[in-house]
């Protein structure tokens, strides 16, 4: 005796499918795909130590790409080749005794902050920030110093930095990037103001808008069901 799927509920117009019945079809669906995720977005927002990304947020497509905590979904791969970054900062408004302006902000976060790369609990590779390539540059007019800047290039999604071998994230493994803070400045030298740190630094501008934004480009496999 055959037994037939049930037609009911429908999902998406879709007769449901038990998931013991799901069937998988062909190597799957090859996509190139950008993942992202904000270290930082909003008006006087502060930063700690060490900041986890693609881990916090999930569903939240304003600020992360990503549905759960630290992984992809079942019957998703990811096949990640490069890194690229985007800063957005503004001066203080209205101006701050003491406070980063926009350009400074950009030098604190490039030459202080780091990037590091974790798959299943094992640290792969470090970045320093300065080492991303242009596209995440202050662009625009300074209403402190009065100038225009121009700084590392017009900010584009294009401009990345290739790793060396591919990371390779297949279902259900656990990744994440952290993005964390020299603890001195370099020489010992505080270059704004008398701030302990690039971190105290950059939060003690409380008044600007503030975009950190770190995008994974790779291929995206996902297998062909029919659910």
């Amino acid at each position: 005796m055959n037994q037939s799927l049930p037609v009911s509920p429908f999902i998406q117009g879709k007769p449901f499918v038990p998931p013991d019945q799901i069937q998988r079809f062909g190597p799957g669906q090859t996509l190139h795909m950008i993942h992202y995720d904000h270290a930082i977005l909003g008006r006087g927002r502060t930063l700690s130590s060490s900041t986890k990304l693609f881990v916090d947020n999930p569903g939240r497509t304003d600020i992360t790409s990503m549905s759960e905590p630290g992984k992809f979904t079942d019957f998703k791969q990811f096949v990640v080749y490069a890194i690229g970054m985007q800063m957005f900062f503004t001066d203080p408004q209205p101006p701050a005794q003491g406070a980063p302006t926009a350009e400074q902000l950009y030098d604190l976060a490039v030459y202080y902050s780091r990037v590091h790369i974790f798959q299943q609990n094992a640290e792969k590779q470090i970045l320093w920030v300065d080492q991303l390539p242009a596209g995440g540059g202050v662009t625009g007019y300074s209403n402190t110093s009065n100038t225009f800047h121009l700084t590392n290039g017009v900010p584009s999604a294009h401009c990345k930095f290739f790793l060396k071998e591919p990371m390779i994230i297949t279902p259900g493994k656990s990744f994440h990037l952290d993005l964390r803070w020299q603890s001195t400045f370099t020489g010992g030298v505080a270059p704004y103001g008398a701030f302990p740190d690039a971190l105290a630094a950059f939060n003690a501008n409380t008044t600007a808008d503030k975009m950190i934004r770190v995008y994974l480009h790779g291929i995206e496999i996902r297998d062909i069901t029919n659910g």
